[in-house]
């Protein structure tokens, strides 16, 4: 989930086309890998081969962060920043390279608290006023709903861990091993090893609050010889905290595991622990090599590798840290209670949810991923779904509709029959329309066009061509004069068949519109600057759902 101010950080690239965009966003993110690695070598002092090895240990993250173009390398430069300036007593700019990452990834709020806990006011104060000018420039270009939106819809399904796919095994975490574990879905997770949603409530707080206070007492406690060694251990603590307790993770995430890696392997080779700072170091390039897939979904590798390098960075760093007994009141008892008021809150929204109002058909089988554009016909859902690297055609009642095939076919389209396929194909560089007269049957070419529905008695389809919107009578064979819409999208008959609504957009924004097809009259319904998309007619044609 992106707060509302990354788009701030994106905005100069908005000017260039969006293949030269993206190579900028690239070069800029590989000066920053070089210049990371500087800022590494002067902070902790290494020699730059060591630092570069370490650095780009992190392998199939940092490779993610450039391929998806994720920010997280741009966030640990603001950090290095930060920590580098503070080393050099520099606390107006500390707080300024802090304050900056804090709208982009609000983890850095994590980095605020602890500097307030060091009691660095000034650095602090600062880094809230870099905070707070951020978020007026966003307001002031975006406004106020999007943070509204983002408070209300996005950051409390991010805690929850529930942004994309909540049981999906590629979100390793605690979160996604207990809910494939214990939470029944009929549509998501219908074979829960047991079926328990209490044990899900209470494991997942259990696991969560022994960690943060295990973390907090690890961050108070710890003490080095040298006061160097202690700030070092502190801010790479603070991100293998997190990471070891965040909600859902993905690869690029474990970026942020470079920086105890790295912080930590210094701290061992002062203390002349080769052998430590080899096999932490190993653990690191192990946990950002891409296995996971390679093993049963519920091994979890990538989880119980950042708990292992949690667990041995305590043990490294053992005689570092004062384990004698401290007081239940002030380190047990506020645990326990954030445990029992998150469980007790957890077992009510649980029971507010027992209720479903959707119907949902199971599909089981793990091949597929990345299910899209489903379509009802008249008693079959037909959905594209990625299986061996290709897009193909499925039902839902007899699997593959398309065969095997080398050509990708998707965005399919089922005709009131439950026999007649439209699918989409990339050919001959163009978008064509392919049809399949039954399950199994191979598509063949039909016209050059894309985004086909069908009409609901069957006979004729609507699709876009050429910024044109065209029907194809499947009884004459034969197309009709087309109606220019210009740059239009979502396409959706009336249940009577006499409308089609559909939108479109334009330097001013989106627009909602619906052309009569026995006239080719078409008249808009609405402008907006905001997207409007995926019309859908209710049952009696006198209203529009979008």
């Amino acid at each position: 989930p992106h707060p509302p101010s990354t788009a701030l950080v994106l905005l100069p690239l908005t000017v260039f086309p969006p293949v030269i965009a993206k190579n900028i966003w690239l070069l800029f993110n590989i000066t920053l890998v070089i210049f990371d690695i500087i800022l590494l070598c002067k902070i902790v002092r290494l020699p730059w081969l060591i630092t570069s090895v370490l650095f780009l240990g992190s392998g199939y993250a940092l490779l993610n962060n450039l391929l998806f173009g994720q920010q997280y390398l741009l966030l640990i430069t603001s950090l290095l920043l930060g920590v580098f300036f503070y080393q050099k007593q520099k606390m107006i700019w500390a707080g300024i390279a802090i304050g900056c990452f804090i709208p982009v990834k609000y983890i850095g709020i994590l980095f605020l608290m602890y500097f307030t806990w060091r009691k660095q006011g000034r650095l602090v104060g600062v880094a809230i006023a870099t905070v707070a000018f951020i978020l007026i420039i966003t307001v002031w270009i975006g406004g106020v709903e999007v943070f509204q939106s983002f408070a209300a819809e996005v950051f409390p399904r991010h805690l929850r861990g529930e942004v994309q796919a909540p049981y999906a095994i590629n979100f390793q975490s605690w979160n996604s091993l207990f809910r494939n574990l214990f939470l029944y879905h009929e549509a998501l997770n219908a074979h829960p090893v047991w079926p328990s949603p209490v044990l899900f409530v209470v494991l997942k707080n259990m696991i969560l609050w022994s960690l943060v206070g295990l973390s907090l007492f690890v961050l108070a406690r710890a003490g080095f010889k040298k006061e160097g060694h202690t700030f070092l251990f502190h801010v790479g603590f603070i991100p293998l905290a997190l990471l070891v307790n965040s909600p859902a993770s993905v690869s690029y995430h474990f970026l942020l595991l470079s920086l105890p890696c790295i912080f930590f392997v210094k701290i061992l080779l002062d203390k002349k622990n080769m052998l430590g700072a080899v096999f932490l170091t190993g653990l690191f390039i192990l946990i950002n090599t891409p296995i996971f897939p390679k093993l049963h979904p519920l091994v979890y590798p990538r989880l119980w590798l950042m708990l292992s390098f949690f667990v041995c960075s305590l043990y490294l760093f053992r005689h570092d840290i004062s384990w004698r007994p401290v007081s239940f009141v002030r380190w047990g008892l506020p645990v326990l209670v954030l445990f029992f008021a998150f469980t007790g809150q957890g077992l009510r929204s649980l029971s507010a949810n027992t209720e479903h109002h959707a119907a949902y058909w199971p599909i089981d089988d793990p091949r597929y991923t990345n299910l899209k554009q489903p379509d009802v016909g008249k008693n079959r859902l037909v959905f594209s779904a990625l299986v061996d690297d290709h897009y193909a055609v499925y039902s839902s009642e007899a699997g593959r509709w398309t065969p095997v095939h080398t050509r990708n076919f998707y965005n399919p389209a089922l005709a009131s029959d439950d026999s007649t396929l439209l699918v989409e194909t990339m050919a001959n560089g163009r978008i064509e329309i392919w049809i399949s007269k039954g399950q199994g049957k191979e598509p063949i070419f039909l016209q050059i066009g894309q985004s086909p529905t069908w009409q609901p008695d069957g006979r004729r389809f609507a699709f876009f061509r050429d910024g044109f919107i065209s029907l194809y009578d499947m009884r004459q064979h034969q197309w009709s004069s087309p109606t220019e819409v210009g740059n239009g999208y979502d396409l959706a008959f009336s249940p009577d068949g006499n409308h089609i609504a559909y939108c479109t957009w334009d330097t001013q924004g989106t627009s909602l519109h619906v052309l009569d097809v026995r006239d080719g009259r078409a008249r808009t319904v609405l402008q907006s600057l905001d997207r409007i998309e995926t019309p859908t007619w209710s049952p009696d044609a006198s209203r529009l759902l979008f």
